[in-house]
């Protein structure tokens, strides 16, 4: 009987979190999706859409409730009894808008704790915000996001490496409860595709992300199909300062697939997605601007930097063990300078708008 209870308590929680979250983002554009689509075979409809202003970082904090429920349930936690802390877990500011999701059994016990000031956290996280990385220096440590995805050699080590408290966040409470691997081939395939697909639509209620999320479930099913996911290492080509060729193909091959794919993520509408795919295969595709030529130069120079201190939590880490003050003060203002005179027009983090 408790069971029972508990089990209808979570239902109810995981309901009224994806229920929140369908009103906030959804609601309109699943009455525009249908009403389009009715009209489309002549029937009329008056259907009218609502004046909803939509919860800053709604996806975020939803997902870390629905996971904070669903966790109690499972016994992987004991449910908090003091409301303040319950609240900075949910409403964790810095990861608010851009992540990541942690986990209520890693991040909540730190909210418990004291958080002496620590010389070398705030060191750290200065060096992170001068590599372009944020990390505020409050005393927490949240969980890494990305580890060099784009030097994955399959898609599978690609999803393990990008967003990746978003990717475990699915894989924990959507892909495993459909039955995830233990299971037939044809339902892996089904599990997969859901999941990815979901995954399309909560970064946004869009038709160009339903469609990215399908095109990602596309790549990853010849792994499933071939049983093929394997777990590479963080680290590629260990110790090589420049990669083993069939590293190289198989992370240009990823690099091109999820760069293609990120076309009709950030594209207003599918028509506009479909529209800039047919122009770059144009004559126009092999034309190097001046500009172009550029950038280029500095992706291959950042690029290269990424590549030699991969193994690093963020490459200014090195810093920490070059003994002159003034080699690594140096270093500073140099990058200092170089962001001051090199810096483009202000832009927000993609994950900010999710």
């Amino acid at each position: 009987m408790l069971y029972n209870k508990s089990k209808a308590l979570t239902v109810l929680g995981v309901l009224l979190g994806v229920g929140v979250l369908i009103y906030f983002k959804y609601m309109n554009f699943f009455i525009t999706s249908f009403s389009e689509m009715f009209e489309s075979i002549g029937l009329q409809t008056n259907f009218q859409t609502f004046t909803i202003i939509l919860p800053l970082g709604i996806s975020f904090f939803t997902f870390r409730l629905i996971g904070y429920v669903i966790d109690i349930h499972r016994g992987s936690i004991e449910p908090t009894r003091n409301v303040v802390t319950f609240a900075a877990y949910v409403a964790f500011f810095p990861c608010l808008l851009s992540g990541p999701i942690d986990r209520p059994g890693k991040f909540i016990p730190q909210l418990k704790k004291n958080r002496p000031f620590d010389y070398n956290l705030v060191v750290d996280g200065l060096r992170q915000i001068l590599w372009g990385l944020f990390k505020k220096m409050l005393g927490f440590e949240v969980s890494k996001n990305f580890r060099y995805p784009y030097f994955a050699r399959n898609i599978a080590e690609f999803w393990r490496k990008w967003h990746l408290s978003l990717t475990t966040w699915f894989t924990d409470y959507i892909y495993i409860p459909l039955g995830g691997n233990r299971c037939s081939k044809k339902r892996q395939f089904f599990n997969t595709m859901v999941v990815f697909t979901i995954c399309g639509l909560w970064h946004g209620a869009n038709w160009t992300f339903v469609l990215w999320g399908f095109y990602n479930g596309l790549l990853f099913l010849p792994l499933v199909a071939a049983k093929s996911k394997k777990n590479y290492s963080i680290t590629v080509s260990d110790g090589k300062m420049i990669p083993y060729l069939s590293d190289m193909i198989r992370m240009t091959c990823v690099f091109l697939l999820a760069t293609f794919g990120w076309i009709m993520f950030r594209a207003e509408s599918l028509t506009f997605g479909f529209e800039y795919i047919s122009r770059i295969f144009s004559k126009s595709l092999f034309s190097f601007p001046t500009e172009v030529r550029t950038s280029l130069v500095y992706i291959c120079l950042l690029l290269l930097i990424e590549w030699t201190f991969r193994d690093k939590e963020y490459p200014l880490q090195i810093i920490s063990q070059i003994r002159s003050p003034f080699v690594r003060w140096a270093i500073y203002y140099v990058m200092i300078v170089v962001i001051a005179i090199f810096a483009g027009q202000k832009s927000s983090f993609i994950y900010s708008q999710f």
